[in-house]
């Protein structure tokens, strides 16, 4: 037997804006997201480089999550990445790199590897070299001691369009799914612009890098359009989907089917029945008729005890002294 579990991760670049200005937008957002990753978080300047600080948000009406947030050296403003509660107790490892920041966690039976990064904009300074240094740190981070077996959900801002015609967004975007096949991930494009410019242009440049160890994990990456207005930002948030079966464990109680006295409808011989009635099958005494003459019960062969050896065995359960019983 399966079921089916569905996780929700969301990556957003908030542009500046602190986390209290987005756990207020979060609620109203069409699905509720299970674990969030952030780019461009406001605030926290009292955060040294290289190190990161957890902290519970502070709200009324929304405190499930814990922010691990981080000052990675090479992206811009901080890094975040949001848990619920539940899963603080499987927090194993968190690792500033260099566009961001990365936890390892589990959740008893799997481990799972999360994170945010930030790619630099093609037109900073020394842009060449922060991505590259960016992207070698995240590979290390990715492929260190037996993380290949690991599930891996990274919520990036890429700054590259994949389907922009300039030779430097395709070149940034070769490199990028080569960062990808190196280590086994997928890197998810949604099909709609995650950026809006103010001139009215558009790009889509948020992505979320992916590797299943589960071949029944079904992915779905999609946008929630113009929540950017919502929280007042240039970036709409992306999610990912994760459907994956689980395995329940069998019950004790043998799963064999049998037709042994229950009742059973012969299909063959429901049309002729309807077919020859004098009248529609409205009433309840037309349809009583319907069922006795096209259901039969086979007869049990299912053992009972008589009446007299349940009488024997009432009669000793009531009795105190074991060799009577």
């Amino acid at each position: 037997m399966h079921v089916t579990a569905t996780t929700n991760f969301l990556t957003w670049n908030i542009q500046g804006k602190t986390l209290n200005d987005l756990i207020d937008v979060v609620p109203l957002l069409p699905l509720a997201p299970d674990v969030i990753f952030l780019q461009e978080v406001g605030g926290f300047l009292d955060v040294p480089e290289n190190t990161w600080l957890m902290t519970e948000l502070d709200a009324s009406n929304y405190t499930r999550w814990a922010a691990i947030v981080a000052n990675p050296p090479k992206a811009f403003c901080k890094s975040a990445v949001l848990l619920p509660n539940h899963m603080l107790q499987g927090l194993k490892k968190v690792q500033v790199h260099e566009l961001g920041v990365c936890v390892e966690v589990s959740d008893g039976n799997n481990t799972f590897l999360l994170g945010s990064a930030h790619f630099p904009h093609s037109q900073r300074e020394n842009h060449e070299q922060d991505w590259h240094d960016g992207a070698e740190d995240l590979t290390g981070f990715l492929s260190h001691r037996n993380r290949s077996r690991k599930t891996v959900v990274l919520g990036i801002d890429t700054n590259t369009d994949p389907i922009n015609a300039r030779p430097k967004h395709l070149e940034l975007g070769e490199r990028l799914a080569d960062l990808a096949g190196r280590n086994s991930c997928q890197l998810l494009y949604p099909d709609s612009p995650t950026w809006f410019g103010h001139r009215g242009n558009s790009s889509c440049i948020d992505a979320i890098l992916t590797r299943f160890q589960q071949p029944r994990a079904q992915p779905v990456i999609g946008t929630h359009e113009d929540a950017r207005r919502i929280l007042g930002c240039d970036h709409d948030p992306v999610f990912l989907l994760v459907s994956r079966a689980l395995k329940v464990p069998p019950s004790r109680r043998s799963a064999a089917f049998t037709k042994c006295g229950k009742w059973q409808l012969q299909l063959a011989a429901v049309a002729p029945c309807i077919a020859a009635a004098p009248s529609p099958l409205g009433s309840q005494e037309s349809l009583e008729e319907l069922a006795a003459l096209t259901c039969r019960r086979p007869v049990s062969f299912r053992y009972r005890d008589d009446d007299a050896l349940r009488e024997l065995i009432r009669q000793r359960t009531l009795e105190s002294d074991p060799a009577v019983r």
